[in-house]
């Protein structure tokens, strides 16, 4: 589904929910959930979104399900400006998903962490996290980690700049 167009998304979400009520395994409802809800947020419907991810949350007791949900809750807080939240979530996120088989989530879960701590135009805690993303990022396997930690890297030094230039020379 995340290849898809929101519309197409959410039209094989829908023909998935159908199938789910044949489904006995909770990892793949769980996953058709949080497929579902990133293509309801793809079509603007978030508030559908938020909660089909919050339930799953709170619903679901393997804490690595909880923080895949959460990872897609903390980039729709932080579409909404909900700086803290986002990072909060974020954050919990990269702590559970810990196994080499969820770098990629873990990967997007810290992007969302320091876009978060960027809105919050507080640097100290990017700049303090990005020697960590670094050292995942090389330790990982999969090709997207490495490249992540340097957009992160880049969106922070961009940011840094810019507020440089703001204050002026000292």
């Amino acid at each position: 589904l995340a290849l898809l167009e929101g519309g197409s998304a959410m039209q094989a979400a829908d023909a998935a929910e159908a199938l789910a009520q044949r489904i006995d395994n909770p990892s793949t409802l769980a996953s058709l959930t949080i497929a579902r809800a990133k293509a309801l947020a793809a079509v603007g419907r978030l508030r559908e979104a938020r909660d089909a991810l919050d339930r799953l949350r709170s619903t679901n007791p393997d804490p690595t399900t909880a923080a895949a949900a959460g990872v897609v809750l903390a980039r729709l807080e932080l579409d909404s400006n909900k700086v803290r939240a986002a990072a909060d979530l974020a954050e919990r996120s990269v702590s559970v998903l810990d196994a080499p088989s969820y770098a990629g989530l873990r990967a997007d879960a810290w992007l969302t962490q320091i876009r978060a701590t960027l809105s919050a135009a507080d640097s100290a805690p990017t700049a303090a996290a990005m020697p960590a993303l670094d050292t995942r990022a090389a330790a990982a396997a999969d090709p997207p980690p490495p490249w992540l930690a340097r957009r992160a890297r880049a969106q922070h030094a961009r940011r840094s700049a810019a507020a440089g230039a703001t204050r002026g020379p000292g």
